[in-house]
């Protein structure tokens, strides 16, 4: 399977990640980390890996940690409280939180699950699974939805998050 992607010059999460070179800085370094992210996750068919280079991107360029000891322990009190502790002015990290989970509706909206072994109908441990996704040039099916990550990724970043 890797061969196959590999001689189309695919890889599930590096596609999204390319698309945006121009907004988030694209190392070796970032390739080689994200190397594993490639058919839901070292062809184990889990989450999309699109997806997953796609809100990484997010994090790269929105994310950040909250390391206020106070903010932190507001967002306890408040959850403590039964209050919203994951909304976005809680805390740093709550803004990136939620524009993932939005981000995972309308990725399940558009391609019928975020799990890659349902978008792809199959099961890469599969020999009978991989040829069929061949056959059918299932490549070129990733490489479009993962263009449409790109650019959802790049309209959120661009927005910075706000109305997402």
């Amino acid at each position: 399977m890797y061969s196959h992607l590999s001689s189309n010059g695919f890889h599930c999460a590096h596609s999204v990640l390319n698309q945006l070179g121009d907004t988030v800085p694209i190392t070796r370094e970032l390739l080689d980390g994200t190397s594993g992210f490639i058919g839901g996750t070292v062809f184990k068919g889990l989450t999309c890996s699109a997806y997953t280079g796609g809100l990484m991107a997010i994090g790269l360029k929105l994310g950040e940690i909250e390391d206020s000891f106070p903010r932190v322990f507001r967002m306890l009190a408040t959850m403590i409280a039964g209050g919203n502790a994951l909304a976005d002015h809680m805390n740093k990290f709550n803004i990136l939180l939620n524009i993932g989970h939005r981000m995972s509706k309308w990725f399940k909206k558009e391609f019928g699950s975020t799990l890659c072994r349902e978008i792809t109908q199959c099961d890469f441990s599969s020999l009978e699974d991989v040829h069929r996704y061949i056959d059918m040039d299932s490549v070129t099916t990733c490489r479009n939805l993962a263009e449409k990550v790109a650019n959802q990724v790049q309209s959120i970043i661009d927005q910075k998050g706000i109305g997402f």
